[in-house]
């Protein structure tokens, strides 16, 4: 989870929210929140909010990560999630400054990993689509974020690197996990290894990204698309559709087969299914 860049400690535990307009906590108005949540047209945005410190993980921002998915899964209004972060980077990985500052650097990173692994555990177990969009650095633990979502965006000057060995750890934030599945076990370990930059052209040749547009127009382009998916009617089918794919990971052949058939017959009863299937035949 290591950053490769010098950044701050940063306090602040509140968060913005907004619900069918702007609605916004007392909290969030005294002082700034390490991650925001707004939600709007369906989409749950969740915005790490440490750009002076490149988004890098600390304890705050890692608890309210955690918080906002949560937020965002148990959201009735909230379709997609949407993951982006604030400033020049989307996520510089650990926080190398409160590295340095714990007397007891072992313990420190032990709870860092902890509260860090919590929100990607939410975020793998959420059953709504996951779109990230990415753009500046991407490091450490931003890469585990990163292999965490379902559709991933990078501006074209998007720069990803694993960053671990610049400080003599290992990696962390699921990254030994997804990359491997993502973009290949000898192109994982190329990255994590040699610990060289990945540009975003390599990043989409190699499938760690999904596409490609212009630094100014990527949030845009991530926003567009993840408003088309919370507005159309099988929304509900697809954050269902994305944990059967997750989840096969650790499941046989005959088990897959076993939760594809339950969770087909259940969708085929909605109205939402049903309502399709009648569109499709009067064609």
């Amino acid at each position: 989870m290591p950053s490769p860049l010098p950044v701050l400690v940063a306090e602040g535990l509140t968060v913005l929210l907004s619900s069918g307009g702007d609605r916004v906590t007392d909290e969030a108005l005294a002082q700034p929140s390490p991650v925001e949540l707004t939600v709007l047209d369906g989409v749950g945005h969740i915005e790490l909010n440490r750009p002076d410190a490149f988004n890098a993980l600390d304890l705050p921002l890692s608890a309210a990560l955690y918080d906002r998915i949560r937020a965002a899964d148990e959201d009735p209004q909230v379709k997609v999630v949407l993951l982006s972060g604030r400033g020049r980077a989307f996520c510089a990985g650990g926080d190398v400054r409160y590295m340095a500052a714990a007397e007891d650097r072992t313990q420190a990173l032990a709870e860092l990993a902890d509260a860090a692994h919590q929100a990607i555990r939410a975020l793998a177990e959420i059953a709504k689509p996951v779109i990230a969009v990415v753009h500046g650095s991407v490091a450490g633990g931003g890469l585990g974020l990163t292999c965490s979502a379902d559709l991933v965006l990078a501006g074209e000057s998007t720069k990803f690197v694993a960053a671990y060995a610049g400080i003599a750890v290992t990696p962390d934030c699921s990254s030994t996990w997804g990359l491997p599945r993502i973009i290949g076990e000898r192109r994982a370990m190329e990255l994590v290894l040699l610990n060289k930059p990945l540009s975003a052209a390599q990043a989409l040749d190699w499938g760690l990204v999904n596409r490609l547009h212009p630094d100014d127009e990527v949030l845009a382009q991530a926003q567009a698309l993840a408003v088309t998916l919370a507005a159309g009617p099988a929304a509900a089918a697809l954050g269902v559709s994305r944990r059967l794919i997750r989840d096969s990971a650790h499941r046989t052949l005959a088990e897959q087969l076993e939760a594809e058939s339950a969770s087909i017959a259940y969708h085929a009863g909605t109205p939402e299914c049903a309502a399709l299937i009648e569109a499709f035949v009067s064609r």
